[in-house]
């Protein structure tokens, strides 16, 4: 406002200044600025200009709310536009898996959960509960210390416990096994390439398992609008997963922790050097993906032009982290099932775990002579790859694995006793809360005098079983989680 105004003062004197020297006549000696009516003309200038300013500042006013609220509601618009964006990606990826021969409980959906960093599994309300159940019954689960309900309160979950939540048909779920089936015809020694490409660069299993139906993806995104997986393509993340192997220099300096430091370094290197070929006679993973996008386009009648971004080595690093985070684990056997892969992380309630499921327990030396895994919550309980019983021979079943009470909330899984590191390694996050975390302790010969000293034969052999334990456990924390 005291800017509009002073503004005006300036443009009105040099406006007046020029009227009282118009004409090319020499101008009269200006009156003292001490007189009255210099005074008085000032001071109703100043009035004038006062009430004229304040006009222009309500006008310009309005005119910038006008235009906000222009590009205000086009903003919303377009917020308006990716909620029923994202509400479109959703239905279509629920169809998609119905058509294909899925099931999917009516107290089940897939919603958008940003402090999540995306979608996640919602809980749909029943017939609505009787209030003075509802107030009583939900303060009491919050009371109770084992989280335990009597059995009248229990049989008004929305969802209940081991409730099957979904069961996904075989031919949308990808595994090895199913992408070996569907290249084999048209690229007949496959599975060659694939042994010279990716076990050299990748000795874990789980990690073969990765990468090679992380290809499988590049070639269906590489199809565009052709892909059968479109629906599902759309509903995952566009980015690579923040996991360890994301991290540079200076976030691992952060991390303090030198194995997995260490650990990210190597993962970055194997990447590169599988993608780009190792030389010595073996393949590298970019021409093969590029060879199964072609075929994978040859099936098709029309001609496909391929997108050349679903085939370059961030897309394969994006993919790779997309299936290391997602694929469930059965057996040793990765899955990549779509819904089944959306439900995000919260751990049980320790009474519906065993009373002996703690990882991180230490036995008694003694108890090493008969080396068996850990014990683990059964993964098994909750996902269930089926034989044909009941359902398709290959289709995988989901069942909750807790107690749902409210409709409109998101529903979680435990993803078994899995420590902060690898949550962090495979998945991109560490979780607030982990029963499961474990702290890694080297040990050094001196922390086993007795065991390490002398002939004994059953000593030594016991040392060896105590250091094949803590070896194998450790190098296959999955793999214990899982079976």
């Amino acid at each position: 406002y005291i800017v509009i105004w002073k503004l005006c003062r300036f443009i009105m004197r040099k406006s007046t200044s020029k009227r009282g020297n118009g004409g090319g006549g020499k101008t009269k000696k200006k009156k003292s600025s001490n007189s009255p009516s210099r005074s008085s003309s000032a001071k109703k200038l100043d009035k004038y200009l006062k009430f004229h300013s304040l006009s222009i500042l309500v006008l310009i006013v309005a005119a910038i709310l006008a235009l906000g609220s222009r590009h205000g509601g086009d903003g919303m618009h377009d917020i308006t536009e990716h909620v029923d964006d994202e509400g479109s990606k959703v239905q279509r990826f629920l169809t998609w898996i119905i058509d294909n021969g899925g099931t999917i409980s009516p107290q089940v959906t897939l919603n958008v959960f940003p402090e999540y960093g995306g979608y996640g599994l919602m809980s749909l309300s029943r017939a609505p509960l009787d209030n003075s159940f509802n107030k009583s019954t939900l303060s009491l689960q919050e009371e109770e210390k084992d989280n335990q309900l009597d059995s009248d309160a229990k049989s008004f979950a929305i969802i209940q416990h081991l409730e099957e939540m979904f069961t996904i048909p075989p031919t949308i779920i990808t595994s090895v096994e199913s992408v070996l089936v569907k290249y084999s015809s048209v690229i007949p020694d496959i599975r060659q390439r694939l042994e010279r490409s990716v076990r050299p660069n990748f000795p874990s299993t789980l990690e073969q398992q990765d990468v090679i139906i992380a290809l499988s993806l590049m070639a269906e995104c590489a199809l565009g609008q052709q892909s059968n997986f479109k629906p599902y393509l759309e509903v995952l993340p566009m980015d690579v997963v923040s996991r360890l192997d994301t991290f540079d220099e200076d976030e691992l300096v952060e991390l303090q922790d030198e194995y997995l430091s260490s650990l990210a370094r190597e993962s970055k290197r194997k990447m590169k050097v599988a993608w780009e070929g190792s030389g010595g006679g073996g393949y590298g993973l970019k021409e093969l993906a590029k060879l199964m996008a072609n075929h994978a386009a040859s099936s098709f009648v029309e001609k496909i032009h391929l997108k050349q971004t679903c085939l370059t080595y961030d897309s394969f690093h994006k993919y790779t982290s997309i299936v290391s985070s997602r694929a469930m684990v059965l057996h040793g056997t990765k899955y990549l099932t779509p819904l089944a892969d959306m439900l995000n992380y919260a751990p049980q309630q320790q009474s519906s775990k065993k009373k002996n499921d703690d990882p991180c327990q230490i036995k008694s030396l003694s108890s090493f002579s008969s080396f068996s895994p850990p014990p683990v919550q059964s993964f098994t309980l909750y996902h269930e790859r089926n034989n044909g019983s009941s359902n398709a021979v290959g289709s995988i079943t989901v069942r909750s694995d807790r107690d749902v009470f409210k409709g409109g909330e998101q529903i979680f899984e435990d993803y078994g006793n899995v420590d902060n590191s690898l949550f962090l390694e495979a998945h991109g996050f560490v979780p607030y809360e982990n029963p499961s975390h474990c702290a890694v302790i080297t040990p050094e010969p001196s922390m086993l005098p007795n065991m390490m000293q002398g002939d004994d034969f059953e000593k030594k052999k016991e040392c060896d079983e105590v250091s094949e334990y803590f070896t194998t456990i450790y190098n296959n924390r999955w793999h214990f989680t899982a079976t």
